[in-house]
């Protein structure tokens, strides 16, 4: 029997047939949760049950990372982990996070899964910006339906700029129809969260019919059985267009390839009790969050694109290691202080002057004056 996991805050046997085996983390370690340990309609019922009702033959393998807080990307991979080396096939994970340092963590252990053949379904951030893991490459990626034509079940892909063909899937699923069967009145008519299930279920019937599929042949039936209509969606954008967010946050800009420079200034900020995040231009991942997830390397930096990561990293002070093709007067406008280096000393610009300093350390003392 195929073995489908659902990582989420706990199945509830009250309302799914068939086999459930319970997990929870505990003491940083996947441990097995004896009896039915939940009376509730939770969230990760709602995803099982939505299996249950597409698939005949199924284990669900109920792993809670979330119990009554809030999940940690720690747990998460304490999950992802087990089922690596427990032999489940398919995933499902009706959740995400904008925080790309949070995917960070978790990139090694989706690159083994997939290196595996193990596939894993994730919903989309209920705001449509890029989220993770739903947007990462062979992770099937999955936003609701946002129509009226389409039955329980139905899916098709739904092409998005900057997301692969396994990231664009659409599927619909409204709760209004099982009302009596979950015994609430009341139900979102259609969320990301619950249409990823959908994909699950699907890929699990293909796992079932064809063992041993790999991953273009997974993709290859999702194709086959998707309606001939697509389905509607909204389009996943890299910031938050739909929101008219503020900046209320300082930003610094650092128009220099000097990388180390921008770190050190974290570094000495984070020392002082200040929550500094670094967004770095071009490839130096490991040392910052990568700009080119939220705009093109061609593209000119906007308010928009400065307030969307301001929101999401939700940091006292902003530094960015900016190329100087971004730069245009017209950026002081939202930044506040822009900082080149020149041969052995800095230039700090603020909004009506400007001076230097000799080391990073008064650069990090000016900053604090500024600010205070």
């Amino acid at each position: 029997m195929l073995r489908v996991a659902v990582i989420d805050n706990g199945i509830s046997e009250k309302y799914i047939k068939g086999k459930i085996s319970h997990y929870k983390i505990e003491k940083k370690a996947v441990v097995i949760e004896k009896g039915n340990p939940t009376e509730s309609l939770t969230h990760g019922t709602i995803c099982a049950y939505i299996i249950s009702k597409l698939l005949e033959r199924v284990e669900l393998i109920d792993i809670n990372v979330f119990g009554t807080r809030y999940g940690s990307s720690e747990d998460v991979i304490l999950a992802l982990e087990w089922c690596l080396t427990h032999a489940v096939t398919v995933i499902n994970m009706s959740f995400g996070t904008v925080d790309y340092r949070e995917y960070s963590k978790m990139e090694g252990i989706i690159h083994k899964l997939s290196m595996e053949n193990r596939y894993l379904v994730a919903a989309f951030n209920n705001f449509f910006i890029k989220s993770y893991p739903a947007s990462v490459e062979r992770v099937f990626g999955v936003r609701a339906d946002k129509g009226n034509l389409r039955r329980n079940g139905d899916y098709s892909f739904a092409p998005n700029r900057g997301l692969q063909k396994e990231n664009t899937l659409v599927a619909h699923w409204d709760l209004q129809e099982y009302q009596e069967d979950l015994g609430q009145n009341e139900f979102p008519h259609r969320s990301n969260s619950f249409s990823a299930p959908v994909i699950t279920a699907f890929i699990a019937r293909c796992l079932g019919e064809y063992p041993g599929i790999k991953f273009n042949g997974v993709i290859k039936y999702l194709e086959q059985n998707a309606v001939n209509e697509p389905c509607e969606a909204y389009s996943i954008d890299r910031i938050f267009t739909k929101l008219n967010f503020s900046i209320e946050i300082p930003v610094i800009a650092f128009v220099s390839e000097d990388i180390e420079c921008t770190r050190n200034l974290q570094q000495l900020l984070d020392q002082e009790g200040y929550e500094a995040v670094l967004v770095t231009d071009g490839e130096e991942k490991i040392k910052g969050i990568p700009l080119n997830i939220y705009c093109d390397i061609e593209e000119e930096l906007t308010k928009e694109i400065i307030a969307s990561i301001a929101h999401i990293y939700q940091a006292d002070i902003l530094i960015m290691s900016l190329c100087e093709h971004r730069f245009h007067p017209k950026n002081q406008d939202f930044i506040d202080i822009i900082v080149r280096r020149e041969i052995e000393r800095y230039r700090v610009e603020f909004r009506h002057n400007s001076c230097y300093c000799d080391t990073i350390w008064e650069l990090s003392e000016m900053v604090q004056q500024y600010f205070q």
